[in-house]
């Protein structure tokens, strides 16, 4: 699967069913809205892995909707897509928010790979807590990497 069919897949997924408002969609990824919940999809090329709070993301994705901490506050989900190769090693060292008095929270990252469909998910909890609107979401996302796999 090309990287812009398995994007179309995914945003057919999750838009407007789950997530009602397209806040943006460009030439890569789209960031998907319902309420104060966020979903980002993007290639992995886009992503800076270095940055193990992926406060690039937060900052971007913080002008477009407007948040500002505790008062206009959103979940994110941070969805990446490409080579098991490239986020193997460095997504077990990304992490997720583990408080809310941030502006964007990120509440969920995962990483699948399209060709594969290797799938990895790292979402906040506190033990066996878990929180945010991320569950329906990463069972969906799950399901696609069986059938990634299952097709290969």
């Amino acid at each position: 699967m090309t990287g812009e069919d398995y994007r179309q897949h995914i945003r057919a997924q999750l838009f407007p069913e789950m997530y009602p408002k397209m806040v943006f969609e460009d030439g890569s990824g789209f960031l998907l809205r319902d309420g104060h919940y966020l979903f980002l999809c993007q290639p992995l090329h886009d992503m800076d892995l270095s940055d193990l709070r992926i406060r690039k993301i937060k900052k971007r994705v913080a002008k477009e909707v407007h948040a500002f901490p505790m008062l206009n506050a959103f979940g994110l989900f941070v969805h990446a897509y490409g080579p098991e190769t490239g986020w193997r090693e460095p997504s077990q060292h990304i992490k997720v928010d583990k408080t809310g008095l941030h502006s964007i929270i990120l509440q969920n990252i995962n990483f699948l790979d399209p060709e594969s469909g290797a799938f990895y998910n790292n979402r906040t909890s506190w033990g066996p807590l878990q929180f945010g609107f991320c569950g329906k979401v990463v069972e969906r996302l799950e399901g696609t990497a069986r059938s990634l796999a299952e097709a290969r």
